[in-house]
């Protein structure tokens, strides 16, 4: 889109016009402001291992992440459908509960970790943005 009104929709040297038609993206695949996009988690037993990880879809309900081991750090709303990742960290095995707006992310580029990558930087972005002012 044209996001700074220059009248032409320009993505390679618009930083409003890129941002501004990533935004129009994301609101045309259902972002919800002010919810949730992921949620770390920590797992016990062994009942996670069953699960179906690392896929894009929403499919487990509250209840049966937990009933599996799974534990969000995050609220989670019994209703919404979640999506479960398992993944290697830096520190060894990672475990992470999406919510529907990471499925947004993933809307736009389909591999989990390029979502994740995605949340992260914007979520150090924003923390500096608070340091700074």
């Amino acid at each position: 889109i044209d996001f700074d009104g220059d009248g032409d929709r320009d993505l390679f040297t618009s930083p409003a016009d890129a941002i501004g038609s990533v935004a129009n993206y994301f609101k045309q695949h259902d972002w919800q402001s002010e919810q949730r996009v992921i949620s770390e988690a920590s797992v016990s037993g062994k009942g996670f291992e069953q699960l179906d990880a690392n896929k894009r879809k929403p499919q487990f309900t509250a209840a049966e992440l937990r009933a599996a081991g799974v534990f969000s750090r995050g609220p989670l709303s019994p209703d919404e459908k979640l999506i479960y990742l398992k993944l290697d960290g830096k520190s060894g095995q990672e475990h992470w509960v999406g919510h529907h707006n990471f499925y947004v992310i993933t809307q736009y580029n389909h591999s989990v970790k390029y979502a994740l990558a995605v949340y992260q930087l914007a979520q150090a972005i924003k923390q500096r943005r608070k340091v700074e002012h």
